[in-house]
């Protein structure tokens, strides 16, 4: 079965007394399947049991889940835009963050836990993927 989308322009002539009808029927099957494993991927995200954060090149967070807010304590407002150094406070912080970085660097992903006091969170499972 195919899902297409119909776009229509009415055209008025130049007297004003007759109008064309146009219409285009666009196949958008392709863009929908997209669409709907965007929208599970979203639900899995949201809904996981392990706390995901996606960073930007530079380390920036750009984005938490649900099961972050959970572990963590820190919410949206709290940890976008900041840095993990921002929010990991240790006194084995630097320790912690050269092993999520060289993790990250070499194989895209981090597990861990223990990434320090703030906000209760220590000694819980981890992963983080760049």
């Amino acid at each position: 079965m195919r899902t297409v989308r119909m776009e229509s322009v009415v055209e008025s002539s130049a007297d004003s007394a007759t109008a064309r009808f146009r219409c285009a029927l666009i196949d958008i099957t392709e863009r929908r399947r997209t669409e709907d494993k965007l929208r599970i991927a979203a639900r899995v995200y949201e809904e996981i049991g392990e706390a995901i954060v996606v960073m930007d090149p530079s380390g920036c967070i750009q984005s938490i889940n649900n099961a972050f807010t959970a572990i963590t304590g820190y919410t949206e407002s709290d940890a976008l835009g900041v840095t993990m150094s921002g929010l990991v406070k240790s006194e084995r912080q630097g320790q912690v963050l050269q092993k999520l970085w060289e993790s990250l660097n070499k194989r895209g992903c981090w597990q861990g836990g223990d990434m320090g006091p703030s906000q209760e969170w220590r000694n819980l499972p981890g992963m983080a993927h760049y």
